[in-house]
């Protein structure tokens, strides 16, 4: 079966709300919540750069979900925050929980005219949102639709699955081209595609940030060999130490990843994983 966006986010979306819904499901808690506090640290370091973590900013998120941005966003109190949420619950949720911000059920990928008002948005911010648009055309319209809405000088960070060199074994299946498979709810993305979409919307690339290395899959390598390691060894290791695990082998495993992925992600500069990418208007 095809991946169908709006009842996958509404049925992942639905009830109580914490990391899990959002990362690892069948993953300890304890880990999610690792996750999050990982890229709220590289993030933190990122806003402050750029200003983004002053009062006053007009703020545009795609992708809200739980709230766990919404929330870092509210607390510095923008002048105007939007949320682009697919899930109608968590939509309903957002709103509730922040009724001062303006909550859209949409999908960023489809948004009718006039949604956005143009260039008036300080920031846009998509964390690991483009990824789960595995429709092409979908994501064009995204960044174009973002880009607008954005003012001259204004920047858009996005969190996502970006590839540098190669994606190799089965993990071409997630990957864009002839072996995607469109069951899958993520696709895996060139730092070139990125480039060429976020140019057409008026973007241009200012950096790239490594976000995870073997904290979370890595599936960016610049060899057969990184593959080989990294990516069948250390990721099967990874998978079967998480899965279903009790949440005390989730806090010490936690533990012991922020030591690696620390040495290897800020200390080395790998970039195996996930990267932030910062684009300005």
């Amino acid at each position: 079966m095809s991946y169908q966006p709006e009842t996958y986010w509404n049925d992942l979306l639905a009830g109580e709300q914490d990391a899990r819904k959002v990362c690892y499901p069948d993953w300890p808690l304890s880990y999610n919540r690792f996750l999050h506090e990982q890229q709220l640290h590289t993030w933190n370091r990122i806003a402050a750069r750029m200003g983004a973590d002053r009062p006053g900013l007009n703020v545009v998120e795609a992708g809200p979900g739980s709230g766990f941005w919404t929330a870092w966003f509210m607390a510095r109190k923008p002048r105007q925050y939007t949320g682009i949420e697919l899930g109608r619950e968590a939509a309903a949720n957002l709103q509730e929980q922040w009724p001062e911000a303006r909550i859209l059920h949409a999908n960023v990928g489809q948004l009718p005219t006039g949604l956005l008002p143009e260039a008036s948005a300080d920031l846009v911010f998509a964390s690991m949102v483009f990824l789960h648009i595995t429709d092409d055309v979908l994501l064009r319209n995204a960044l174009r639709d973002l880009g607008a809405c954005l003012k001259p000088g204004g920047h858009a960070v996005i969190l996502d699955a970006i590839a540098t060199h190669r994606v190799y074994g089965q993990d071409r299946r997630q990957c864009e081209g002839p072996d995607f498979d469109p069951s899958f709810h993520n696709k895996i993305r060139s730092l070139k595609t990125f480039r060429a979409i976020a140019e057409e919307a008026g973007l241009q690339v200012q950096d790239l940030i490594p976000a995870f290395n073997t904290s979370q899959a890595c599936f960016d390598f610049r060899s057969p060999v990184d593959h080989l390691i990294f990516g069948r060894l250390a990721g099967g290791l990874h998978r079967r130490i998480l899965h279903h695990a009790p949440e005390s082998r989730g806090r010490w495993y936690a533990v012991l990843q922020g030591i690696v992925d620390g040495f290897l992600t800020q200390t080395l500069g790998l970039a195996m994983s996930s990267k932030w990418l910062v684009l300005k208007k």
